[in-house]
């Protein structure tokens, strides 16, 4: 079911288990991310070196900072 849409049993217990019935997010949230996508984003991040992640935290750098300062540059077309 990550290649394709699981059907509307798994949907609906997904939309049930975030407390999300009877809202508009029930009908936003599964569909806002493509699992295709998604594999390809994380394989390519999985392939930036370590120590780009490591020199910016020892240069102080957040998590989140790094983020947006280093790998999501890296990953712009």
């Amino acid at each position: 079911t990550m290649f394709f849409s699981g059907g509307i049993i798994p949907e609906y217990i997904l939309v049930r288990n975030l407390n999300l019935l009877d809202s508009v997010w029930a009908l936003v949230l599964p569909g806002l991310i493509n699992p295709f996508y998604l594999i390809i984003m994380v394989s390519f991040l999985n392939n930036i070196p370590e120590s780009l992640e490591e020199s910016a935290e020892i240069d102080g750098s957040s998590h989140f900072r790094t983020l947006l300062s280093i790998m999501l540059p890296l990953s712009l077309p």
